[in-house]
């Protein structure tokens, strides 16, 4: 599990942070493809990628990966 400090993914988003071109940032701070690279990346390599919800924050904070 991958975890950090910043403030998370709220839930109604947690379902659109692996879409392409998604993002909550400003046109001109990224495109919107890293998530979208990644779960690219570990689907190609039978990798298993989901979020992990924070029950105190009450947002996703982290990312679990699980290898085959």
């Amino acid at each position: 599990d991958f975890t950090d400090n910043g403030p998370g993914i709220e839930e109604p988003d947690g379902d659109k942070v692996f879409d392409p071109f998604w993002s909550k940032k400003p046109a001109s701070a990224g495109r919107g493809l890293g998530l979208y690279i990644t779960r690219r990346l570990c689907e190609d390599n039978d990798i298993k990628i989901s979020l992990l919800w924070d029950d105190k924050k009450e947002v996703y904070n982290g990312f679990r990966f699980e290898f085959s």
